[in-house]
């Protein structure tokens, strides 16, 4: 008997959406903007890996650990007052939205599923995707 081991650690599906407003979303960031810049530079993706073995194998499917990475990043980044003001205004973010590689009608993870004390640059060092982002510092693609 064979059995698949499935890890509950989430994606996120680059897949274009069935019914277009043809908006390109990469269009719309201008070329000199800093998070095009960082998003060409920075390989948030190997957090994935740097995490797995935390992640349960039952449960909900959690937000892609390099999406969080980047929620995080975006936090310091624009100096935004608390996660809570970071989830209410990636929606409204064209920019935002490109930087974590949403389309314009994807869901966006809700504050609501992290309860705890709000995100600082001490707990953002303690989370286990910034500790390895942290470690490798945000490893520069070559």
């Amino acid at each position: 008997m064979v059995f698949e081991v499935v890890i509950m650690i989430g994606t996120h599906p680059p897949q274009k959406e069935l019914f277009s407003y043809h908006i390109n979303l990469d269009q719309r960031i201008r070329d000199d903007h800093p998070l095009r810049k960082i998003r060409e530079v920075v390989d948030f993706d190997f957090v994935r890996a740097e995490v797995a073995h935390l992640y349960g194998y039952n449960g909900n499917e959690s937000v892609p650990p390099e999406s969080l990475l980047k929620m995080m990043f975006l936090l310091f980044f624009d100096d935004v007052s608390s996660e809570r003001e970071l989830m209410r205004i990636i929606p409204e973010r064209l920019d935002y939205l490109w930087f974590l590689g949403y389309e314009l009608d994807d869901p966006v993870w809700s504050s609501g599923c992290h309860r705890g004390q709000p995100m600082t640059l001490d707990r953002f060092r303690a989370v286990p995707v910034a500790a390895a982002a942290e470690e490798r510092k945000l490893k520069v693609k070559n």
